[in-house]
């Protein structure tokens, strides 16, 4: 799988390390890639984000939401932000809101 194909994959640049061995990249492959100095590096535990440089807001906060699972929401300033209205979004942690049901916590820059 080349970058392009590869980044047309993902969701604004984050793959999902499950997605990417069940396409058949080994776990050593991904390591290496993920590793100092390489080109990729792993934004929340299972996920992996596809260039080594600084995350935008929205990488963060579409982060989020995978790491959370498709019953997550975003609040606050990063919920306005997602939908396109301007705040003033700063480079603070995402807040997500999940079913009580998931035993989730918060991580790096992720509050749950």
């Amino acid at each position: 799988m080349d970058y392009e194909e590869l980044w047309a994959w993902s969701d604004s640049g984050i793959v999902r390390v499950a997605d990417l061995r069940a396409a058949g990249m080994s776990g050593y492959a991904i390591d290496h890639r993920c590793a100092p100095g390489g080109p990729w590096q792993r934004i929340l535990p299972g996920l992996v984000l596809l260039h080594n440089g600084s995350p935008t807001q929205r990488q963060r906060r579409r982060a989020a939401l995978l790491y959370c699972g498709e019953d997550a929401v975003l609040t606050g300033r990063a919920a306005l932000a997602e939908f396109g209205y301007s705040s003033s979004e700063s480079i603070s942690d995402v807040h997500v809101l999940v079913p009580h049901s998931q035993r989730l916590q918060s991580v790096r820059f992720l509050t749950v």
